[in-house]
């Protein structure tokens, strides 16, 4: 994540009159145990949602990638859309 930020910096610094506007930003969205940041936040815009837990991915048969779109879902419905 942080090789793919400083990407996306040096990208952006080489419109600075912003006329690339699908550049105007970067986040990070992550789906951890509780929401709880990662250490990364400091170096990287992020916003954290709640991972389902492994009872709830027991609805799933343990497919653990219906976490994406469940975590998309809590971003539109946080306070940070």
């Amino acid at each position: 994540c942080r090789i793919m930020y400083r990407h996306w910096l040096k990208q952006r610094a080489l419109d600075p009159a912003g006329e690339c506007t699908e550049m105007t930003g970067f986040t990070r969205l992550v789906a951890s145990d509780r929401a709880q940041p990662d250490g990364v936040e400091d170096e990287v815009p992020s916003i954290f949602v709640k991972e389902y837990s492994g009872a709830e991915l027991s609805r799933f048969h343990g497919y653990r990638v219906i976490n994406r779109p469940y975590s998309v879902v809590q971003l539109i419905n946080s306070e940070d859309w």
